[in-house]
């Protein structure tokens, strides 16, 4: 394969496509930053009320349940 040639006909579609290319990196950036925020709010969620319901004292920082 002539990697010079793929590389230059990816690099001039992103050049051309400039704007939609940022689009596409902003949205897929911000999912990414959701879902891991999301993630972590559902895991200490679960741990909060693993607490609550079970009466299991919280340790702050343990993974361990």
């Amino acid at each position: 394969m002539n990697f010079r040639l793929i590389f230059s006909i990816a690099k001039s579609l992103l050049l051309a496509r400039w704007r939609q290319t940022l689009v596409a990196a902003v949205g897929v950036t911000f999912s990414i930053a959701m879902f891991v925020t999301l993630l972590g709010f559902m895991n200490g969620l679960n741990d909060m009320l693993d607490s609550l319901i079970l009466n299991v004292p919280r340790m702050c920082g343990s993974t361990t349940r």
